[in-house]
């Protein structure tokens, strides 16, 4: 019997292997491609929640015109050692710390840095807001 008179049954096993391992790395991709669609989506909402919080602190702040005693009685605030202040936010689970506060006359600043509840520095954002002076 010669090598061309033997069946074809060899032939279609390797020709199936061949398609499986093809297979098999398509679905490694995907599954790769699915993990790391789903980080960046939480990466994504993170963001948008530290953006919102950070809004709303800064919103608060200039609303009430620097004073931050009475923000931190409205949002629940805390002063921290080295000066600044840390707002936790616990619908979105973000910690918002405002830093490097200088004021002046009439203009004054604040850095707003976002953490979500693992710590991740997610956002950070400088405000800046106009304080009343004395014209008299």
């Amino acid at each position: 019997m010669s090598v061309f008179e033997r069946g074809k049954a060899p032939l279609a096993l390797m020709e199936q292997v061949i398609m499986i391992l093809v297979f098999a790395l398509a679905a490694a991709v995907c599954v790769e491609a699915f993990a790391s669609a789903s980080l960046m989506s939480k990466e994504g909402e993170d963001l948008q929640r530290a953006q919102n919080d950070c809004q709303t602190l800064a919103e608060y702040i200039v609303a009430r015109d620097g004073d931050w005693q009475e923000v931190r009685e409205e949002l629940g605030g805390k002063e921290l050692s080295d000066g600044g202040y840390e707002f936790a936010f616990v619908d979105s689970g973000m910690k918002v710390k405002v830093k490097n506060v200088q004021e002046e006359d009439y203009l004054a600043r604040a850095n707003l840095e976002a953490y979500n509840s693992q710590g991740k520095d997610v956002y950070h954002r400088t405000i800046f807001w106009q304080r009343g002076g004395d014209d008299q």
